[in-house]
């Protein structure tokens, strides 16, 4: 259990999806099948023009150990949508709400998504140079689907050794060295801002 995850209440948190969101918007929310319930519930109160769910089924998923009951092979996508929201659905077949996408991970987050799975969501529910928030950022999965979807992404980050697996993670995909940390109109480079956290 991390540190932020002590005493944690995702009733205190979702209001902000609120605020980081515009009126004309898709929310997904991958969690359990114990918090989707308050999930649902803030979605109903907000008035959300569409309240759903997705789920991600994984091919490869952990074994069950015990065999005493089911593989566990699945995580729930909380889904809503507000105003006039984008969806591109397919010009033949279907969209469907269970998503095949194989469990992937370098190993530097614990509950890292496939890029290809967020890629899914993002090109199905935005378009090109739409704006993707992730609010829960993590390795930065989201950020390198989005730069290979055309779309811009606002990520937030609590944890300092995941903001620089972020960008380490990036740079090694976009094979750039412009990442900068806009200080009251400054630019720090980001190799600068690692000298610094080296220093005693």
């Amino acid at each position: 259990e991390a540190d932020w995850d002590k005493n944690f209440d995702i009733k205190n948190v979702l209001p902000n999806f609120l605020l980081a969101s515009k009126n004309d918007c898709s929310y997904y929310i991958f969690t359990s099948q114990f918090l989707i319930g308050d999930i649902w519930e803030f979605f109903y109160e907000c008035k959300m023009s569409h309240v759903s769910y997705n789920i991600w089924f994984k091919p490869n998923p952990m074994p069950c150990l015990p065999k005493r009951h089911w593989t566990w092979s699945n995580e729930i996508a909380a889904y809503a949508t507000r105003g006039k929201h984008i969806f591109n659905f397919p010009k033949e077949g279907h969209a469907f709400s269970v998503w095949t996408f194989t469990k992937k991970s370098d190993g530097t987050h614990p509950t890292q998504k496939p890029i290809e799975l967020l890629q899914h969501i993002i090109w199905h529910s935005s378009n090109e140079k739409s704006l993707i928030v992730d609010l829960f950022l993590g390795s930065g999965s989201t950020l390198i689907a989005c730069e290979k979807n055309n779309r811009k992404c606002f990520g937030m980050e609590i944890d300092p050794h995941y903001c620089q697996v972020i960008i380490e993670r990036y740079l090694k995909f976009t094979n750039k060295q412009d990442v900068f940390l806009l200080n009251e109109g400054a630019k720090i480079p980001w190799p600068e801002l690692l000298t610094c956290r080296a220093k005693p």
